[in-house]
């Protein structure tokens, strides 16, 4: 059964989307704390080389809901590798534009698309289907090798991403002996992105849940202030990882503040300081955010959220 053969397509095809676009949607969100935010770019990253990465993802998605209708496994490592490789590959981007987001949103993704097209609907809110999915997830990475996922990060990190440093086995290693669950878990004490992961989520589902409250006309000012509010509570790991945990703490004090915000943010910017991975999370939670929004619209979900 393919995607556009299956009686949930039209829901699911909207759910693909919305993870494509997701990234995408968060990073056209003027006024944010350095990272691409509208026309301004940092380092080598534009709005127009996201505007290039839609496609790749939009296929990178489409793929894995044809995989979750077939009850086929999730293959994270795999698929973000193919997809990195080709990202970098291109003329148009020739930078990491999605690791981040790729391995963040991918096993979420799998579990919303598995529910789809098992109940034929978002037969609860997208929270509890993500909650509920958490052992799914685990059983999936623990059974597939981590070599694939470490060569997506292999690739990434040559243009843009910087130093990845998990716990066991260093990256710069030819031989991954652990799954990708264990890549992930390793890694979890100071990248939060595999945090998220491994703990089912609770970030990004809070942020969801804000993202929730605002029209489509007001998304992307919420996206705005929904960054802020994350980044001034939490300091970013990618920055941790590429400036240092002073620079990271300064981007989480700047955030807490309203005073000279604008220019401190220039500053952040022109240094090459880019607070990522608080994007990577909010730009998964648009995705859940979009989902729940499609099926609510075609009266294809409950609103009983506890």
């Amino acid at each position: 059964m393919s995607l556009n053969t299956s009686p949930v397509s039209s829901l699911l095809k909207s759910a693909v989307h919305a993870y494509a676009a997701a990234l995408l949607i968060e990073a056209l969100a003027p006024r944010k704390i350095s990272t691409v935010s509208h026309i301004k770019g940092v380092k080598d990253l534009t709005i127009i080389k996201f505007i290039y990465t839609y496609p790749y993802l939009l296929k990178h998605f489409t793929e894995l809901a044809e995989r979750a209708l077939k009850e086929e496994p999730i293959r994270m490592g795999e698929s973000v590798k193919e997809t990195i490789k080709q990202l970098v590959q291109d003329p148009k981007i020739r930078t990491n534009t999605a690791l981040g987001y790729l391995i963040l949103a991918t096993p979420a993704a799998y579990v919303v698309f598995r529910h789809i097209a098992a109940e034929g609907s978002l037969a609860k809110p997208v929270e509890k289907v993500i909650k509920e999915g958490g052992p799914l997830i685990k059983d999936q990475l623990q059974k597939e090798p981590g070599e694939d996922l470490y060569e997506g990060i292999r690739l990434a990190k040559q243009k843009h991403l910087g130093i990845y440093y998990g716990t066991i086995p260093d990256i710069a290693e030819g031989e991954v002996p652990v799954s990708v669950w264990e890549v992930l878990q390793k890694s979890s004490y100071d990248d939060q992105v595999s945090n998220e992961v491994v703990r089912n989520y609770p970030i990004t589902l809070e942020t969801y849940r804000k993202l929730l409250q605002y029209r489509e006309s007001e998304l992307l000012e919420g996206i705005r202030e929904t960054h802020k509010e994350i980044l001034s509570r939490y300091p970013d790991t990618l920055v941790t990882k590429t400036h240092g945990y002073p620079t990271a703490a300064l981007l989480k004090a700047v955030a807490q503040k309203e005073v000279n915000a604008e220019l401190w943010s220039e500053w952040i910017r022109k240094k090459g300081i880019n607070p990522g991975t608080t994007s990577d999370i909010i730009a998964a939670a648009v995705a859940l955010a979009e989902v729940e929004k499609a099926a609510c619209s075609s009266n294809s979900v409950r609103h009983d959220h506890d």
